[in-house]
């Protein structure tokens, strides 16, 4: 079963209790927190404290970082995406950035997560959008196996459906 308070992840069977947001159906709630407070967190907190609540570390790469987080002004959960800035430098990508931010904010389609929030900070380039609903296409892979032809053509029919709608708004994903 999908979480019914972030929308993300499933509720452990085990556990009876939602592997992201700690929601569980029998009233206990138990929200994690990033379990290592580190230079990036608290840099994050520093810049973007009063909006967001910083909930869970999602995913960390090299060029991104996805932090579950309660969005303080609407009082919902979004996930936060933060995109490491370069240094004084990086005027353009600043400028590219808040050009394509601004048109994808404004672009509604099924296939899409909406993206209504967005900004720069002095050491992040930031967007909030809407916790993505289900299962990752890894996940069903992983737990199903292959698709068949006909689930699978149907996948991509929606993921080509976005991406068509996007780029013909003048957003490049």
């Amino acid at each position: 079963m999908i979480c019914p308070r972030c929308s993300v992840a499933e509720i452990s069977p085990e556990t009876h209790q939602c592997v992201l947001c700690g929601f569980s159906p029998t009233g206990v709630v138990a929200a994690p927190r990033p379990e290592r407070v580190d230079e990036v967190y608290e840099t994050v907190q520093r810049e973007l404290g009063d909006r967001f609540e910083l909930q869970v570390l999602l995913r960390r790469e090299r060029h991104t970082i996805l932090y579950l987080a309660l969005d303080l002004e609407d009082d919902r959960l979004v996930t936060l995406r933060l995109i490491p800035r370069l240094g004084p430098a990086d005027g353009d990508l600043v400028h590219r950035f808040a050009q394509a931010a601004t048109l994808a904010a404004g672009l509604q389609q099924p296939h899409l997560v909406s993206m209504p929030k967005h900004g720069v900070t002095q050491f992040h380039l930031w967007y909030a959008m809407e916790p993505m609903k289900g299962r990752a296409l890894a996940t069903i892979v992983e737990q199903q196996g292959r698709m068949e032809l006909p689930r699978c053509l149907a996948v991509l029919e929606q993921i080509a459906s976005g991406l068509e709608y996007v780029h013909r708004n003048g957003v490049v994903h």
